[in-house]
């Protein structure tokens, strides 16, 4: 497992945001590059698809072609064995990618297009760390995760942004995107296990290396190493 960090401001005058398509970007990112208004967003963008070059060039893939899941996950679809999994959030994007030692048959590539559920699957989740309004609170709350009394705003606001990014990397891994109701899951800090009823169980790590910020790595299989000898900077 290999994650990739890339700060959004680190391009300079490389990659100018205008309508001149980087290589680097495949059309279906590029569209949506080009509709977004937020100069920031673009940044963001730019930054993903740069991550994906990134990706294939550590793996020796020179001319990736991208497929996309019914929920826009994207997908390398000559590389089945291979999969990886998008987030930014503030001036981060971050990318996680898995090597898997065999190629699964047919049929578990076809569900890995649709929803990533294949024992290798994985999601990557960063966010900046930030207040969270009321309503938010109680719909990313699981029963078992009341907050415990005497905590500060900082370190509230930290536990939040914490349960935030472990279930999004979760649902991101399981392909459920946000229509899987956050009270519904349940996380297991003890154990780093994430699990919803129904739904496969997940094995989470998170990463304190980037200040302000919270990362969070769920795998359908447990963990194998420390996440934190897999990242790397990109400059």
């Amino acid at each position: 497992m290999k994650i990739l960090i890339k700060n959004i401001h680190s391009f300079g005058d490389a990659y100018p945001l205008t309508d001149e398509k980087p290589g680097f970007m495949d059309s279906v990112r590029w569209e949506k590059f080009l509709s977004l208004k937020m100069e920031a967003d673009k940044k963001r963008s730019l930054a993903s698809g740069y991550l994906q070059k990134q990706m294939c060039k550590e793996l020796g893939i020179t001319n990736p072609k991208y497929g996309y899941s019914e929920k826009g996950k994207p997908y390398l679809k000559e590389y089945e064995n291979i999969v990886f999994n998008i987030s930014h959030s503030g001036d981060y994007a971050v990318l996680v990618y898995y090597e898997s030692p065999s190629v699964p048959e047919e049929s578990q590539a076809i569900e890995m297009a649709k929803a990533y559920t294949v024992p290798q699957a994985v999601g990557i989740d960063v966010q900046q760390i930030r207040p969270m309004r009321e309503g938010i609170k109680k719909r990313i709350l699981n029963e078992n995760e009341q907050l415990l009394p005497g905590l500060s705003v900082e370190e509230e606001t930290a536990f939040l942004n914490r349960i935030w990014s472990i279930k999004e990397s979760y649902v991101k891994m399981t392909g459920d995107g946000l229509v899987l109701d956050f009270r519904k899951i349940c996380i297991g800090f003890e154990k780093g296990i994430v699990s919803a009823k129904d739904c496969e169980t997940g094995y989470f790590k998170e990463y304190s290396g980037l200040d302000g910020y919270v990362l969070s790595v769920c795998k359908a299989k447990p963990f194998t190493e420390d996440i934190a000898e897999c990242v790397q900077i990109i400059e």
